[in-house]
């Protein structure tokens, strides 16, 4: 143990003098401490690592870069490095970094690598500004605007919307055509959701319905979703709610008029037919029930058969059709509406549904089966669309509870007639029409063009969202709507404003910038403006841009000032967006390209790794003290096994005494026992005779005889 203690302690004490000697021969330079750079950055976002290095005779050290990527900065004082990678930076593979540090007369240098990866913004709402109000039998309309900041496709849809509203899920064009029963002061819910498949944003709003305008004088009451059951089973109760609707929401009354099976009866507020018909009632002839409903000053009415049946015991019965007899012409932009009815043996609720494919926009109604559908001017065509529809019961176990029926459409041209209404259709198709002199039945009244107060506004831009006029061949150019831009723009600051436009043709729209300064550029399909305007391009003179938007015939043109301040302006930190490439004004219309970088997923690594790097990379920083800390272990541990040793010796010494001391006892007692028991004993050595006793024996002396 004592030669291996030996030879490491030898070996230690050369390890520490090579450092020395190291250290010596380099000067004492500098050395790196704590090195544990960031290995990961974010695109956009601020990256930073504070280098640390000391000198043992305490140099001022200087810090530099020996390689690094563009924008990557050190302090040369204190070894803080700075950088904000830009999207075009996002990489698989680490831009490599080299530190160096110097005392004056040495220098050190150590490198590492950094991953940079890619942040996904998520899409902003911009000019949010919906048109709560609405008209019933009028269409409805507002373009909601979002921008996302890597120019993501961006993907609308509502999240909560009164029954017929829809959205274009590319544009974000809100569509909708409120029926008369939908005419009420309390407002409609509605939200809109916008996302880039990473991020979703929503926002909510909401749009009260009120009735169309009428001329002179009281318009009467007139029924709505009129699909009464005409079946009845005796010992059964019946049921069918009767709907009306007045146009200046006058107080309805519900009566039965005329004569009446015994027993049937109706609520004079809401209009609910309620019967039990007996047994004696059921017959094959049906009787015939009128209904009148009426406000303070009119009354209209309206009947229907009702065919009373004896309770069968047999199995379920499935629905059937009743009185079909679909409309199958409908005209471009102007609502079309049919009511499907069916029956069902039982009296089952039933499920209307529309199969196979339907032209789009074209809905039904789960529980009234009432279709409605605005077609738009592009879906007018010789060429007929197929309409499937279902019924089913609930027993749909059974294929003979689901039934279909199908029928065509034919879409004509949009009308060219600016003839107004005069009287509100007598029944219109599931409340689509009616609403006395102004905006034409659901089922096929004619549009009135509306002049507008705004002598730049053509007909029908009104106060809130584009809406569709039908003209025919006559070509209506496009108008701005809403125009009311930003006209400060701070240097360094992305500004952004959404120019929004409309074409009563509904023909889409191409965006252009005519006249503007040096950067600015617009997106050619939904008219959003963008620009970050130089320190150089600061001045007390605004300058004037001209936007132009055209449906491919007809152009429409509008200008503002735009002043860039020459002090600086603090505002609210914006997104910092991917840089946009912009073909300058004047060598056409401005494009715009926005580079997009799929981000690489960073992948942390694990904490047992990066205990195990850190230690080593300690170890590596500090191997000099580390081979002192080992010879004065070694030192240490070599004396104190020479004390251990020494102590070891001296008790086996002690040891080694008490046994021999034990041995000598032994052999005297074995040497005295025979002598005490002869007390004199002779012996004769050649001619002399000894004789020896117990005492002269210790004394190794005898007596001669």
């Amino acid at each position: 143990m004592k030669r291996i203690l030996t030879v490491f302690f030898s070996l230690s004490l050369v390890f520490a003098l090579a450092q020395v000697s190291e250290v010596r021969a380099s000067g004492n330079g500098p050395f790196f401490t704590g090195w544990s750079p960031l290995t990961t950055a974010t695109a956009t976002q601020p990256y930073q690592y504070d280098v640390n290095a000391q000198d043992p005779e305490n140099d001022v050290l200087v810090y530099s870069l020996l390689s690094a990527p563009a924008g990557m900065t050190i302090d040369s004082a204190t070894g803080v490095i700075s950088w904000t990678p830009d999207a075009s930076q996002v990489s698989a593979t680490p831009y490599d970094v080299e530190v160096e540090v110097s005392d004056g007369s040495n220098t050190i240098s150590r490198p590492f690598q950094v991953t940079v990866s890619g942040s996904n913004l998520g899409p902003f709402f911009i000019q949010w500004a919906p048109v709560t109000t609405a008209t019933a039998t009028e269409l409805y309309g507002y373009d909601v605007n979002a921008f996302d900041p890597e120019n993501d496709p961006l993907t609308y849809s509502l999240v909560t919307a009164p029954s017929g509203m829809t959205i274009d899920s590319s544009t974000g064009v809100i569509s909708w055509t409120p029926d008369i029963a939908q005419v009420s002061t309390t407002p409609y819910d509605a939200e809109v959701e916008v996302t880039d498949g990473v991020n979703t944003i929503a926002r909510p709003f909401q749009v009260t319905v009120a009735a169309p305008t009428s001329g002179s004088g009281n318009l009467g009451p007139f029924f709505i979703q009129w699909a009464p059951v005409t079946t009845a089973t005796a010992d059964q109760l019946y049921w069918y709610d009767v709907n009306a609707f007045d146009p200046e929401n006058d107080p309805l009354t519900f009566s039965l008029v005329s004569s009446t099976p015994a027993g049937i009866t109706i609520n004079a507020s809401s209009g609910l037919i309620e019967w039990t018909p007996t047994q004696a009632q059921a017959t094959s002839t049906a009787y015939v029930i009128n209904v009148q409903v009426a406000d303070p000053t009119h009354a209209v009415s309206r009947d229907f058969p009702i065919t009373v049946s004896l309770a069968t015991t047999s199995t379920n019965i499935g629905p059937f059709f009743q009185g079909w007899n679909p409309l199958t012409t409908a005209t471009a932009t102007v609502p079309y509406s049919y009511d499907v009815n069916a029956q069902d043996g039982e009296n089952d609720p039933l499920t209307y549904t529309l199969v196979s494919s339907t032209p789009a926009g074209m809905t039904i109604n789960a529980s009234s089966g009432l279709i409605e559908w605005t077609p738009t001017l592009t879906q007018a065509t010789s060429t007929p669309y197929d309409v499937t529809v279902q019924v089913n019961d609930p027993f749909t176990a059974d294929p003979t509870h689901t039934i279909q029926r199908s029928f065509q459409i034919t879409v004509a041209d949009a009308p060219t007639s600016t003839t107004p209404t005069s009287t509100p259709p007598v029944n219109p198709p599931g409340g689509g029409g009616g609403g006395g002199g102004g905006g034409g039945g659901g089922g096929g009244g004619s549009i009135t063009l509306v002049p507008s107060s705004n002598p730049s506004c053509p007909p029908n831009c009104g106060g809130g969202g584009p809406i569709g006029v039908p003209t025919g061949s006559v070509n209506l150019p496009p108008y701005f709507v809403g125009f009311n831009p930003i006209t400060v723009a701070p240097i360094n600051v992305m500004y952004l404003y959404d120019a929004n436009a409309t074409d009563p043709e509904n023909q889409p729209l191409t965006f252009s910038i005519l006249e503007g300064p040096a950067g600015l550029g617009i997106l050619p399909s939904n008219g959003l403006i963008y620009w970050t305007p130089t320190a150089s391009q600061a001045r007390t003179t605004p300058y004037t841009v001209m936007v132009q938007v055209s449906d491919g015939t007809l152009v429409a043109t509008t200008s503002y000032a735009i002043t860039v301040p020459v002090t600086l302006i603090v505002t609210t930190p914006v997104v910092v967006t991917p840089t946009p490439t912009v073909t300058p004004i004047g060598s056409g219309d401005a494009t715009t390209t926005l580079a997009t970088t799929t981000a690489p997923v960073a992948v942390a690594p694990s904490p047992l790794l990066a205990m195990l790097t850190g230690i080593a990379d300690w170890f590596r920083d500090n191997y000099c003290v580390m081979g002192y800390l080992l010879w004065l272990l070694t030192v240490l541990a070599w004396l104190a096994y020479l004390l251990f040793d020494e102590r070891e010796e001296s008790k086996d010494r002690a040891r080694a005494a008490e046994e021999l001391q034990e041995e000598l006892d032994d052999v005297a007692d074995m040497v005295e026992e025979p002598i005490m028991a002869h007390p004199s004993t002779r012996f004769s050595g050649g001619s002399t005779t000894f004789e020896t006793t117990p005492q002269n024996l210790a004394t190794g002396q005898g007596r001669e005889v």
